[in-house]
């Protein structure tokens, strides 16, 4: 009897499926792109905004070197490309160029995986979305750069043209 009430919690608990998740903010999408000179990379959104992105091979292999997240109306942008293009219905045909895009995405409207050469508009405007949301991982290194200090350049091109140094 106690074996059985152990056994009933725990399933109780597996099927609560652990913290509560926040509303929907985007659709799940997973991008792959690989490039005819051999570059890769991946962005991966979920619905609740975890932006996640891996470069070169670790890019295939969906090895992860930053996480964070895009924002409400990036994920309003990114929602309206997928549904105009009707990626769940149809995915988008063959466009110009030679990158190779592997893509997975999921909505309310359903689950869909493909993959398609070129540089179709829907993919390219999805790309681009959360390509400027992950330029945020850059910004640690940006942030240790120095500030262009305008005073200073001035003074020191005035210097040059005196003939003497700074």
């Amino acid at each position: 009897m106690i074996r059985m009430a152990v056994v009933l919690a725990g399933g109780m608990l597996v099927g609560c499926g652990g913290a509560a998740k926040g509303p929907a903010i985007a659709p799940d999408v997973d991008m792959f792109r690989s490039t005819e000179d051999g570059r890769m990379a991946r962005y991966d959104v979920s619905a609740a905004g975890q932006l996640r992105f891996a470069g070169g091979y670790d890019a295939r292999d969906g090895i992860w070197s930053w996480t964070g997240s895009i924002d409400a109306s990036q994920g309003a942008a990114l929602s309206r490309v997928v549904r105009e293009a009707g990626w769940v219905a149809s995915p988008p045909a063959t466009g110009p160029g030679t990158d190779t895009w592997e893509i997975v995405v999921k909505t309310a409207e359903g689950r869909r995986r493909f993959e398609v050469t070129g540089d179709p508009p829907s993919v390219l405007q999805a790309w681009a979305l959360l390509d400027r949301a992950g330029q945020a991982r850059l910004q640690q290194d940006l942030d240790l750069l120095p500030t262009p200090d305008i005073d200073a350049l001035v003074k020191r091109r005035h210097a040059e043209q005196q003939g003497s140094s700074p």
